[in-house]
């Protein structure tokens, strides 16, 4: 006796806030694009995961007696001067979703002048992708810092305590391997020890940019889509900014609603995405307006 699957609900979709042309892009390619974080709305999201895992380190040394945290602090130098020169080129690459289907906040961020929440179901089986998905964890920086108990820090910590020399560590040495690496060259073997723990706290900051932000950003329930990837990398045109992006593929199947967002012309709207749709034979997506007053959005 064969089942029917259940419908989702609005509940159960996850939202991507865009305006007409990304929601063109989205569906006649299948994909999503996934930006890379130096590129987005708030590009200072580097900064704050930085602030986060230093201030969990330094909470951790706090009570070290070497100097230990005078050279944790040089190294955290290293990684913002590497970050605000782009020496290392690496960042992850994100697409960002909403648990909530109508938000002035999104309205506003993504798309002010007008745009479409568009409902996915929730993306399943990536474990075989190199994309990643996760709900962002919303922190109040200035009393957190407690970070240390996760999996990566303690891993961190550990390798620092290994590998630090007489309790200093040569930040020359450091800053001359990130020279290196920015023109490709291998470092030489005497700063292999300083580059290894420097690559290893700079992976574990990038990997906190997708997963944390400020806590005045909770409102928006955030979750993303994340890679470091780069491979295939296309460029966006934007007045004077090239933007890399990556692409995000999926099926057809997993839009299942749009809603079209606070604007004076929704009659028309709604007529050109209907009309829009049905070119695509994708008449099943359900459509909806916004129930936010377009004063308000405005």
């Amino acid at each position: 006796m064969s089942t029917t699957p259940p419908t989702e609900t609005d509940d159960d979709l996850i939202w991507h806030y865009t305006n007409a042309e990304g929601l063109y892009g989205i569906i006649n390619d299948q994909a999503i694009h996934c930006t890379n974080c130096l590129f987005l709305n708030d590009s200072k999201e580097y900064m704050f995961a930085m602030e986060l895992v230093k201030g969990s380190l330094q909470n951790y040394f706090k009570s070290s007696k070497s100097g230990r945290l005078y050279t944790l602090n040089r190294i955290c130098h290293a990684l913002e001067e590497a970050h605000i020169n782009n020496k290392d080129n690496l960042a992850p690459y994100l697409s960002c979703f909403s648990k909530n289907k109508d938000l002035l906040s999104q309205w506003r961020g993504y798309c002010p002048s007008g745009g479409y929440s568009i409902g996915f179901v929730k993306f399943k089986n990536m474990k075989d992708s190199h994309f990643k998905i996760c709900d962002v964890s919303y922190v109040d920086k200035k009393n957190c810092f407690n970070l240390s108990k996760k999996k990566e820090l303690k891993e961190f910590i550990n390798s620092f305590e290994e590998n630090i020399i007489d309790s200093q560590l040569d930040i020359g040495l450091i800053e001359k391997s990130l020279n290196l690496f920015s023109k490709k060259t291998m470092p030489s073997p005497q700063q292999n020890k300083e580059y290894e723990l420097y690559k290893k706290l700079h992976k574990l900051v990038l990997s906190y940019i997708p997963q944390y932000k400020d806590i005045s950003f909770k409102e928006e329930q955030e979750i993303r889509i994340s890679t470091f990837h780069g491979d295939g990398v296309k460029f966006k045109r934007s007045q004077n900014l090239l933007t890399p992006f990556v692409s995000f593929p999926f099926v057809r199947n997993q839009i299942k609603k749009i809603i079209i967002g606070p604007n004076p012309l929704e009659e028309k709207i709604e007529l050109g995405l209907r009309i829009f749709l049905r070119s695509k034979r994708l008449e099943h997506i359900q459509i909806d307006h916004s129930k936010t007053p377009y004063r308000t959005h405005h």
